[in-house]
């Protein structure tokens, strides 16, 4: 009997399985609908340039994968095909800084010095994680060698070609890369390996390598140089040996190389900064750069860009004074910033990562796209074709269901030179139903309000209140006594002697609620005295997280500022 039923729940399942197909993905599905063959001409959209303001209501108009006109009403060549953007937001493509997508491997860390190996030996755009990157509105990358050792290998600038050969998604005139380390990474001081230690093991022993290294690399450069000249006058003169780790370093020295540098602390920046100026190579950009803010004068003064995450951090020692604002604090430095992801796989929401840049330290909205955009482009070398929608460039754009600074919007459409490598499927019917914003908001204030005076009564009047249990109420007032809530409405009386808190213009909410979390029994992730987390064993049901709990932790600061008020903190 019992067999009979699991056979009829089995039978009972199948074929509600086959009635309802759920929503699923193969191969094909990610192939266009739409192939342009690089002529196009993408209609009615608002374009946002990224360095010539916005244009309401324009076509772009897109031959041979290049922009060839902007404006109204463009008349359409015959062959051409018509993408149609109207109701939606047209931006430059993103260009991501710093990743490791496309890529067959990213370490070569067997020795500091690996000058010698090359990314575009492995690339490989075929994996899921390119059309994921086309799928958030990359169109653009460095993919960069790994950070394991002082000098890594040479990093490629590409374009995200879906299932394209390498050599198609190179840009041909882009420089070329390599990646240096500063920091933990490199000296691996919390790393398990087994074995003799491999020098540098301090950042003292970091800068005396680089520096032996490139008087070695000029050695090797002068070498063949009296070589040439001797070779004019003596055909049998004899060549130096040839040497591919040395000879990628003198071609940094001649300018032919751009360095990408790994570095997280204030001091280190500042050596490779001197480390540029004292051997004459470029430094494309200074990679993660979290403690820029701390030299944003002195960065801006040598010309050197920063690529960084906006508000990551404590996720180890040398990355805990990051803080949300260095994007905005080198931006009106003078400073050239761009956002990236340094990321391996996954869609990603770094169009919202920029948007933060206008939260934390007040970017304009033109400001925070060029973080994704024209910015890195300057970093990469490749301003001259891509990062802004421009007469010449290439036709590198994303059509977005709203203003990509918007945390509702979604990438749609993304081309690169006018060809169509990823279009949205609404597979499971959810575009017809969401909140699409073309506009941003407008935003309020940038200034930090004294706090009030301490009184056991508080009145916030003129706001707009969200109770979440009611209605939103317009220009309400809240009446908190001795910390409790005493009321909420419209046309509220304020209280004799309570302490009076302007609210027009601003929005109020419940605190916010973490329902799971390490705080207070985590500081640094990777430092264990630093963690009161976890225990041994595993049933302990008298463990109590409130005996460790760290009461001057830095992570409630932060939490308080973005409203978080309440956190069930919880050992893993």
């Amino acid at each position: 009997m019992t067999k009979t039923l699991a056979t009829g729940i089995a039978v009972a399942l199948g074929a509600l399985a086959f009635a309802q197909p759920f929503p699923f993905e193969l191969e094909a599905h990610r192939k266009p609908s739409i192939q342009t063959g690089g002529n196009a001409v993408v209609k009615g959209g608002r374009i946002l340039t990224a360095t010539k303001g916005i244009i309401e209501n324009a076509d772009i108009l897109v031959r041979r994968g290049k922009i060839e006109a902007i404006g109204p009403n463009l008349a359409v060549p015959r062959g051409f095909a018509v993408i149609d953007a109207r109701g939606k937001v047209v931006a430059p493509g993103i260009i991501d800084g710093h990743s490791h997508r496309a890529s067959d491997g990213t370490n070569e860390g067997s020795d500091s010095i690996t000058a010698e190996v090359r990314i575009e030996d492995v690339l490989n755009l075929g994996g899921i994680n390119v059309w994921q990157a086309l799928a958030s509105g990359h169109t653009s990358a460095l993919i960069l060698h790994g950070s394991a050792n002082s000098v890594g290998g040479e990093s490629k600038v590409i374009k995200y070609k879906y299932r394209k050969a390498p050599h198609e998604a190179v840009i041909p005139d882009a420089p070329r890369m390599i990646k240096f380390a500063l920091g933990e990474n490199v000296t691996r001081k919390s790393s398990t390996a087994t074995g003799p230690g491999r020098f540098p093991r301090s950042r003292m022993g970091v800068e005396a390598l680089y520096r032996r290294a490139f008087t070695e690399a000029r050695e090797y450069l002068d070498a063949w140089k009296a070589y040439e000249a001797k070779k004019a006058s003596d055909p049998k003169a004899i060549p130096p040996r040839k040497d591919l780790r040395l000879q990628t370093l003198a071609d940094i020295l001649e300018g032919k190389v751009w360095v990408q540098c790994h570095s997280y602390r204030a001091d280190e920046m500042l050596m490779m900064v001197r480390l540029s100026q004292d051997f004459g190579f470029k430094i494309g950009a200074l990679q993660h750069a979290l403690e820029a803010y701390k030299i944003a004068p002195e960065l801006a003064a040598a010309g050197v860009g920063v690529s960084m995450f906006v508000d990551n951090w404590s996720f180890k020692l040398e990355g805990y004074d990051s803080i949300p604002f260095n994007a905005a604090i080198c931006t009106k430095a003078g400073v050239n910033v761009s956002i990236n992801t340094d990321g391996l796989s996954g869609t990603t929401a770094l169009n919202v990562d920029a948007a933060k840049t206008m939260r934390f330290g007040g970017l304009t909205e033109e400001q925070a796209l060029q973080t994704l955009t024209i910015n890195p482009a300057k970093q990469l070398g490749i301003d001259h074709r891509t990062g802004s929608i421009e007469l010449g460039k290439d036709a590198d754009l994303v059509i977005w269901d709203g203003h990509p600074l918007s945390v509702y919007s979604k990438c749609a459409m993304t081309l690169i030179e006018g060809e169509v490598f990823f279009e949205r499927r609404d597979a499971f019917g959810v575009d017809r139903n969401s909140i699409i914003k073309t506009h941003l908001d407008p935003q309020g204030a940038k200034t930090e309000a004294p706090l009030p005076a301490k009184s056991n009564a508080y009145a916030i009047v003129g706001a707009t209140l969200h109770p979440v249990s009611g209605p939103t109420i317009e220009s309400g007032t809240i009446i908190v006594r001795d910390g409790k809530i005493e009321a909420v409405g419209e046309r509220v009386p304020i209280p004799t002697g309570a302490t009076r808190i302007e609210g027009r213009g601003l929005h109020v909410y419940p605190g916010f609620i973490d329902g799971g979390s390490q705080m207070g029994i985590a500081e640094i992730s990777p430092i264990p005295v630093s963690l009161d987390n976890t225990e041994l064993g595993s049933i302990q049901p008298d463990l109590d997280v409130l005996t460790a709990l760290f009461v001057e932790s830095a992570h409630y600061g932060p939490a308080r500022y973005n409203g978080v008020l309440n956190v069930f903190t919880r050992n893993t």
